[in-house]
């Protein structure tokens, strides 16, 4: 029995699937191999990446750009996955080639967008407000002898 791939909302949504086949096409034309899929959380169509290039992600690559989205510097990130700073370059710079990316931030964008990474299990959630709305200010305006001044006076 295989269970569908359920996709993360966080990735890029289209409404119609000829928008999805549109950029799954643009995307093909790059030897990126994308996959529309309906989600039925938000009920849209998501493009989600097996294997760019032909080839499997390795998951070691996949480590790595979970690592930089989470904000680890490269170094840190280096010696987490026990990586020598030469290869950690190297796979870098092949993720960024594979994908057109112009820079680091641009790959990251990238891959959340095709749902090779989720970050929703890094992003804290925020169940209530801990500061209050400030009160607004009243402006109450008096009226000089050769100009109109306002003065804001607060809520009482």
């Amino acid at each position: 029995m295989t269970v569908a791939y359920e996709p993360p909302c966080t990735t890029l949504a289209y409404h119609e699937r000829p928008a999805a086949m549109s950029d799954q096409r643009a995307l093909r034309r790059k030897n990126i191999i994308a996959h529309i899929a309906h989600c039925g959380v938000c009920d849209k169509y998501h493009l989600t990446v097996d294997s760019p290039s032909g080839e499997a992600f390795v998951k070691s690559d996949v480590r790595i750009l979970e690592l930089i989205a989470q904000g680890f510097r490269w170094k840190d990130a280096q010696e987490t996955l026990g990586m020598s700073d030469r290869r950690f370059r190297y796979r870098m710079q092949l993720m960024a080639d594979r994908f057109y990316a112009m820079n680091q931030t641009h790959l990251i964008a990238i891959v959340i967008a095709l749902g090779i990474i989720d970050v929703r299990p890094y992003v804290p959630i925020v169940k209530e407000h801990t500061c209050k709305p400030q009160e607004r200010k009243k402006p109450s305006v008096t009226r000089g002898s050769t100009t109109s001044r306002v003065a804001f006076t607060s809520k009482q």
